[in-house]
């Protein structure tokens, strides 16, 4: 359940039609999809996170200069804010700068921007979506194990993965988009016997 307990009903429209797609047992690229398509209208919708650049480097320079981004006793010197994917992105960093400590140290700047990025993302997924949808798809006979590793491998997917680029670029949210879906190519041949109704 997600922290405010906020019953499904919450859901926008596009987290609508991502659990309509686990319910109807889409395969996982489409559901990826839908998840990707939601997390960018959300983001679009709560105005993204216009401190994402500056919060990559100052955790780029936390972990660089050895310097944690919060104080000894494990707290942040700023309060955290109220608009959720700023919330969210600024745990991030304190949780990225102990956890990738070694591997941000090895980095360049724009490699842990990244690194942030796809964090911010996989958060909004969970916070506006997935963690939301959970109780439904448990309550369809969804097992709850396997729904984490589902939903693990949805945000760690190629298509949030692309939107974590895209939201480096429009950090503020304006004109944030999820890439598009591969749609399978078929050679005239092959479409000759093809029942056009079935294709709609």
């Amino acid at each position: 359940m997600p922290d405010d307990d906020r019953l499904p009903r919450s859901l926008s429209a596009r987290w609508w039609r991502a659990l309509k797609a686990f319910q109807a047992g889409e395969p996982p690229e489409a559901i990826e999809h839908h998840v990707a398509k939601a997390t960018a209208e959300t983001l679009r919708r709560t105005h993204g996170v216009p401190e994402l650049p500056a919060l990559s480097v100052q955790m780029y320079l936390a972990v660089a200069s050895g310097y944690p981004s919060h104080d000894d006793d494990g707290s942040s010197s700023q309060p955290l804010p109220i608009h959720t994917p700023t919330r969210l992105a600024r745990q991030a960093v304190d949780v990225l700068s102990v956890m990738m400590k070694d591997r941000l140290a090895l980095t360049s700047p724009e490699t842990a921007a990244l690194l942030l990025a796809r964090r911010v993302v996989a958060e909004v997924a969970y916070a506006f979506g997935l963690d939301r949808m959970a109780p439904v798809l448990m309550g369809d006979g969804f097992d709850p194990v396997e729904l984490r590793h589902r939903f693990d491998g949805i945000v760690q997917s190629n298509p949030l993965g692309e939107l974590a680029k895209r939201l480096l670029a429009h950090p503020d949210g304006s004109g944030l988009r999820a890439p598009g879906q591969r749609r399978p190519k078929f050679a005239t041949a092959d479409l000759m016997d093809v029942n056009i109704e079935d294709m709609l």
